[in-house]
């Protein structure tokens, strides 16, 4: 469909009021959760207002039982409680299905707690068409302060260290993974207030490819050593990123 111009916009005579080149800033005062990067256009968000519907919860181990929370929240009533057991194998997996998106620069944003004890937390973004699909994974391990990426193998490359975050109880952190599928590359990662160029990482992909779907990911880990109950909320996906 063609593409026109927004009432509010800059093209055309205004007598009464005055067009903008950047709404970004309002949509926030109005309750928008895309605060922390505005870059690129939003898909689809959630702060859990309409309950867990909208994602697909799947507790491995001993993980779990993830529920709807209404006791913390980033912003808005709700958030998810998740409950990690001490086991490296247990994990939670918070999915969104989406349409195969158009190639471009592709965001996955997501607001989380940490306490005294920590896992693993993982940015994920899948897209597969008919003929390839491409993947891009980062991994937060707060215990060993590193950041790491998915070359497409099980042995993720550190690419960061001693990345450490205030661990206390209900303090929320903020993680965006950006990926450029046209480049075939990683692009940025985004923690709290530190932001990382991984441009010169290959996304890992193959020539081979089946139904085109577009899953936004993220996945919480036990750390071996200690039970941790953390949230998540504040879930935001993107396209067409810079």
């Amino acid at each position: 469909m063609p593409h026109g111009t927004p009432d509010w916009g800059l093209v055309g005579p205004k007598e009464t009021t005055f067009g903008l080149d950047d709404l970004g800033e309002l949509a926030v005062r109005l309750g928008s959760p895309v605060q922390w990067d505005r870059r690129g256009d939003v898909v689809w968000w959630t702060i859990f207002d309409e309950g867990t519907s909208p994602v697909t919860i799947t507790d491995a181990g001993a993980a779990g039982p993830t529920r709807l929370f209404t006791g913390e929240s980033r912003q808005g009533a709700y958030s998810l409680k998740l409950t990690i057991q001490s086991l490296t194998a247990d994990e939670t997996e918070i999915e969104k299905f989406l349409p195969a998106s158009k190639y471009s620069g592709l965001g996955l944003e997501f607001h989380f707690t940490t306490h005294g004890a920590e896992g693993i937390w993982e940015a994920d973004l899948f897209v597969r068409r008919w003929d390839e699909w491409w993947r891009g994974r980062v991994r937060w391990d707060s215990v060993a302060g590193t950041l790491s990426y998915s070359d497409g193998t099980a042995i993720y490359p550190v690419f960061e260290t001693g990345v450490k975050a205030f661990e206390t109880d209900l303090r929320w952190h903020v993680m965006k993974l950006v990926i450029d599928v046209n480049a075939r590359r990683y692009s940025r990662l985004i923690l709290d207030s530190d932001e990382y160029d991984m441009g010169a990482y290959p996304l890992p992909g193959a020539l081979l490819g089946g139904e085109p779907y577009w899953i936004p990911d993220i996945h919480y880990f036990g750390n071996g050593d200690d039970d941790v109950v953390d949230y998540v909320d504040s879930i935001i996906v993107t396209q067409n990123e810079p």
